[in-house]
């Protein structure tokens, strides 16, 4: 199978071959983003600085392996790969670029997206996805790769899209140009979502009894055991000494008469 039926297969299996060609087919477990509006500049060609050229619209639309409305208890991971995306460039976008000489080749790309509860970063990068300039708009398709991602914390967790670089290449590898790609103003940028929930027997446990203790404890070496091994306290033992100290020396006396 050639890298674009891989392509089309991928995307057919997440209802985005329907979305591109005008429907709103989507497989209900993992439905695609809305439209996300970009603002493009080509920022580089041929390696070097291409000064002002900028103000491109591109759009894009992005999935996940995260199925919808899923639950994940806390200290667990969830897969976000494969990432299902469509890029279409603009025609004015793409006129630069041919205007330039690039026609046709390849494109690798990140995309700086993150959680946006406490904005925890979340790149998804794309390799090789192959791009044709010849006509006007220019769609781009790839599946993105990124890293699982932990759930610490009870509540939503969404999944946001962000900035786009776009790293364009020869078929043989020699680099043509950069597009660099940020969110139009007032764009949602919500990919998916996964609802983080308290962990099974993860119940705050119930405060443990303090083991009771004597009022006094007594830890000096004048606290001797008595013959019932229980413990004699040193002042009675001090008081049973004086008294038959007293006794003998009353003997004693007694006896001298």
């Amino acid at each position: 199978m050639t890298r674009t039926a891989r392509t089309t297969a991928l995307f057919a299996a997440f209802g985005l071959t329907a979305v591109a060609l005008g429907g709103t087919a989507a497989t209900p477990a993992q439905a695609a983003s809305g439209s996300v509006g970009y603002t493009c500049s080509i920022t580089s060609f041929h390696g070097e600085n291409v000064g002002q050229s900028e103000g491109y619209a591109m759009s894009a639309r992005f999935d996940s392996a995260i199925e919808d409305g899923v639950k994940v208890p806390v200290g667990t991971s969830v897969r976000l790969s494969q990432v299902p995306s469509q890029f279409v460039l603009s025609a004015p976008l793409v006129k630069a670029m041919r205007d330039r000489g690039v026609a046709e080749g390849m494109t690798d790309a990140r995309m700086d997206s993150y959680f946006m509860q406490g904005l925890e970063k979340a790149p998804i990068t794309y390799t090789e996805m192959a791009f044709d300039f010849r006509g006007g708009a220019a769609t781009v398709l790839g599946p993105g790769k990124a890293a699982a991602y932990a759930v610490r914390t009870v509540g939503p967790h969404t999944l946001a899209a962000g900035k786009i670089h776009m790293d364009l290449s020869h078929r043989d590898g020699f680099a043509l140009g950069t597009i660099t790609c940020q969110l139009a103003e007032g764009q949602e940028p919500a990919i998916d979502a996964v609802f983080g929930v308290k962990a099974a027997g993860a119940a705050t446990p119930a405060p443990t009894t303090a083991p009771s203790r004597p009022s006094v404890v007594q830890t000096d070496a004048g606290h001797l055991p008595d013959d019932s091994g229980m413990p004699v306290s040193p002042g009675v033992g001090a008081l049973a000494f004086a008294a038959a100290l007293v006794g003998a020396t009353l003997g004693r006396g007694l006896l001298g008469r």
